[in-house]
């Protein structure tokens, strides 16, 4: 026996239920449009101006501000000048800088970079202390510390200080190469003088 054979297609009356419920639908959606159109011409919203606060800056504001340019400036010019290796021009630059902000520790750093290269090796390495109390994992100014204490003698505290150098910055840091040179020749200059 066969079965009997279905349509599929939907009977007239469906499809006219469905053509009635677009049709309602799209005259609701526009219903709607038209109503919530004319409530906001019955109850208009006053635009808000975008800036809230005219009141004039403060002068303590002011000055906060011109502080932070002046040591911003001083900051870049002294960076030049410790690139160009004119550490005699770069040292008054970066008093300046670290008088004006004593707890930033790439200022101190910079300071014991350019302190070492006017022959202040002590000084320098107080510099990079300083700049390791205020930040432990300040990685240049451990490195600076090293050779600041190679260039004093101090070559067990030096190679001490560039194996955390290496430990802080990383094998792929830009100076690691160097840093490991150093560190062989620390050991080898340090093996000759306990001999």
């Amino acid at each position: 026996m066969l079965a009997p054979k279905t349509s599929t297609n939907p009977s007239p009356k469906r499809r006219d239920r469905r053509i009635l419920a677009i049709v309602l639908t799209l005259l609701l959606v526009f219903g709607l449009g038209v109503v919530l159109n004319s409530l906001s011409y019955w109850f208009p919203v006053e635009h808000q101006s975008i800036v809230t606060d005219t009141q004039p800056l403060e002068s303590s504001d002011i000055e906060k501000h011109q502080k932070i340019q002046k040591l911003s400036l001083d900051f870049k010019e002294a960076v030049r000048l410790l690139h160009l290796k004119q550490y005699t021009a770069a040292l008054p630059k970066w008093q300046q800088v670290v008088a004006q902000a004593p707890r930033m520790p790439e200022a101190q750093a910079n300071l014991g970079f350019t302190l070492l290269g006017t022959g202040s090796a002590a000084e320098a390495e107080s510099a990079f202390q300083i700049s390791l109390s205020i930040r432990a994992t300040q990685s240049n100014a451990r490195y600076g510390l090293a050779l600041a204490q190679a260039e004093q003698g101090r070559l067990e505290s030096a190679i001490a200080n560039m194996q955390i150098y290496l430990e802080i910055a990383g094998e792929k840091a830009s100076h690691s190469m160097k840093a490991q040179a150093l560190i062989s020749q620390w050991q080898g200059t340090s093996r000759e003088n306990s001999q």
